[in-house]
Formats: C-alpha cells, structure tokens, sequence
C-alpha cells in the first residue's frame, strides 16, 4: 500500500491553465489553416490576393501567379509556378494546359506535347486547353486536329479575339482551310452564319468560296437574312470579291446580280451584294412593272424635296465613268432625276450632269481609294418611269 501511494504521488500533474493553452493553440491553428485556404480560392480572381498566400496553402494562387508571370512575359516563373501548381493538383485539364502553355512558351514543344494531349482529354469543354491543342496542331502540321479543335471552339460560342486570332493562323494556310472545310457538318446556325461572316471579312476570295461552298454542300444551317444584311459591310471594308463568294456559294440558289449588272429585277427574296434596294416613306412610292420584256421603274414623289427612289452597289474602278439614266420624268418644279455616287467611308463625289429629252447623263472621277461606291438615284416632286441605267467609261 505504501509503494502505490508513493508511485501516486510521484506522478506529475499539470496546472489547469496549460490544457486551455493547448486548445488555444490547437484553435489558432486550424482558424490560420482556414484562413489560408479561403484567401486561396479568393486568389482564383485577384492576383493581389494571390500574393499574399503563403506558400504552404497555394493552390489556385499558383494558377493565377503563373497567368500573371505570363501575361508580364516573365515565362520562366510562370513555368516554374505552373509546375508546382501540376505537382498539387493533376487532375484539373486547364492546370496542364497552363503548364504546356509555358513549355511552348519557352520552345519546349517536345515536353509540352504530352501534357498538352491530357488536358486535351479531361479538358474537351475547356477552350484554354483547346486553344493550346490548336497551337501545338498548327506547328506541328496536324490540320485536321487544328480544324476540328478550331470549330468546337466556335460551337461552344468562344468566338472572341483569342479565338478568332488562333482561327485565322490555322486558316492562313490552304491546308487549313481545306482541313477546316472537311470538318464542317450538318445543322449549326448561329455559330456557322457568325463564322461564315467573320470569315468573309478577314479572309482572301478564295478561302471564302470554298468555305462558304463547304457549309452549303454539307447541309450546314446558315442564316441568310443576317448574311445578307452583312453584305454592305463588307463592301464597304473594300471586299467586294468576298461578298461575291459569300452570297454566291452558300445563299444565293437560283443566281446572283453580278457587279456590272445594272438592269431592274423583281425581288425574288433576299437581296444581293448588287442587287437595287427600292425605297418607300409616305410620300414615296415605287413599283417595277414589266414593259417590253423588261422590267421598268415607276415612282411617285409628293415631297417637295428630292427623295432617293433607288439604291445599289458599284465596284468602278478608278478613273472618269459616265452614268446615263433613260427615263421619262414628268418632274414638277423643273428638278428631274439626278444620281448620286457615294465611296464607302469617303463621301460624295464630285459630279457634273446634262439633261435632254428622255435622258440624263452625269459624269464622275473615282479615285483611286474608292474601291467600292453606292449609287443612288434621286426624283424631285412629280412622278416617271425609270427604264435603264448604263455605266460607261
């Protein structure tokens, strides 16, 4: 009995106040621990805060240091970070694709290529990691898996300039175009008519056509109305050659005015890059009617001022050009019809015009930063009919 006392009483005791210093610390430590992971995942969108994570608790800071190290062109940190942001989280495709970003980065696209084909794998919705597959495809000369990333890019509505940017490098070359117009399918609409329409305008004629011709033989889903209301755009940026093509290939079924076609027509549904636009207000009315085989002009002018009764499209190169109008006015305060020419973006150009007995002749200077003009054909108040217009040199 007096050994176990003894042992018992030999055992140490604690004071009391030391087991809450314990369960203070212990809370001190998890509240540090929760504050660094919060202020981790806060640093997915600010990079102040990013730099303010301790190291031990950097996780998505890591992803948004090396986007910053990147974007101020320092490549070996944002390779180094992008490593270590590997090396804590493997799974996600865009923290590969960000490490074979700097790889291709710094010309190691031997090294980059196998985490590039990862993230290609877990990350088909991720249009970072897309847009790396496409890099790498184009340098290497894969245009079919170029093509094919390029156009799930524009399916998945990634149609902004980084897109657009990696779509025309791929496009720059005809094996791209070809490899781009092979991929393309049926149905679409609203990604096939913007791609269509950018395409048109940053693209040669030639590429265009065979796009556009692609995407009309594949039954892809085009829509004409927005097209065509793009096509005095494109006229006007001096690309009359790729609004041909355009309307030609994927929606102009059945013909298509051509440039040096001034004769009237009746609409037969939407309207060409050179097809008239007749023009209607309350005071203004305008019809065709078929005289001789030929459809003629009639309008109505109440207004007391001159009012444009017609519109369409020129491609005259530079240099003095004649345009005669055959009509018969009955103009009612001595102002018969007169034409205006417009350059795209430049104004009115000069004129000087003469009249006599059923026709009207004006004369014009294009000059040579004029590669695309809109004409327009003006009646005072009264009423006629509009037979023919030729341009002549």
């Amino acid at each position: 009995m007096a050994r176990r006392s003894a042992t018992k009483r030999s055992a140490p005791r604690y004071p009391a106040w030391s087991g809450r210093i314990l369960w203070a610390i212990l809370l001190a430590a998890i509240a540090v621990c929760a504050i660094g992971v919060q202020m981790d995942r806060q640093a997915r969108r600010s990079i102040a805060v990013a730099r303010l994570v301790p190291k031990v608790f950097r996780g998505f800071a890591l992803e948004t240091l090396a986007k910053d190290a990147y974007g101020r062109g320092d490549l070996e940190s944002g390779l180094e970070l992008s490593r270590q942001l590997v090396g804590r989280r493997p799974i996600p495709a865009d923290n590969l694709a960000l490490y074979a970003n700097g790889l291709l980065a710094t010309g190691q696209e031997d090294a980059a290529l196998q985490p590039v084909l990862l993230a290609a794998q877990r990350g088909w919705h991720d249009r970072f990691t897309q847009r790396i597959v496409i890099v790498l495809a184009a340098r290497s000369g894969d245009w079919a898996v170029a093509a094919q990333r390029v156009l799930a890019l524009w399916r998945l509505g990634g149609t902004d300039d980084e897109v657009r940017g990696l779509t025309k490098s791929v496009l720059s070359d005809p094996r791209g175009v070809d490899a781009v117009a092979s991929g393309i399918g049926p149905g679409g609409r609203w990604w096939t008519t913007a791609f269509l329409g950018w395409a048109a305008s940053e693209l040669p004629e030639a590429s265009v056509q065979r796009l556009a011709a692609a995407m009309k033989a594949k039954g892809a889903s085009l829509e004409c109305s927005a097209l065509s209301r793009g096509l005095p755009r494109l006229l006007a940026m001096g690309k009359p050659g790729q609004a041909t093509a355009l309307w030609r290939e994927a929606c102009g079924s059945g013909g298509m005015t051509t440039a040096d076609d001034l004769a009237f027509r009746q609409s037969t549904g939407l309207a060409g890059p050179f097809d008239w636009a007749l023009n209607e207000s309350p005071g203004l009315s305008t019809h065709l009617e078929v005289q001789a085989g030929q459809p003629v002009l009639h309008y109505e002018n109440s207004d007391p001022v001159r009012s444009v009764i017609a519109s369409r499209n020129l491609v005259l190169a530079p240099g003095t050009w004649q345009v005669r109008l055959d009509a018969d006015d009955e103009a009612i305060d001595r102002r018969p019809l007169a034409i205006r020419i417009r350059c795209f973006g430049k104004g009115i150009l000069p004129a000087a015009g003469t009249a006599s007995a059923g026709e009207m002749v004006t004369t014009v200077e294009v000059p040579g930063n004029c590669p695309t003009q809109q004409l327009d054909i003006l009646a005072g108040r009264g009423k006629g009919a509009l037979k023919k217009v030729v341009v002549t040199r």
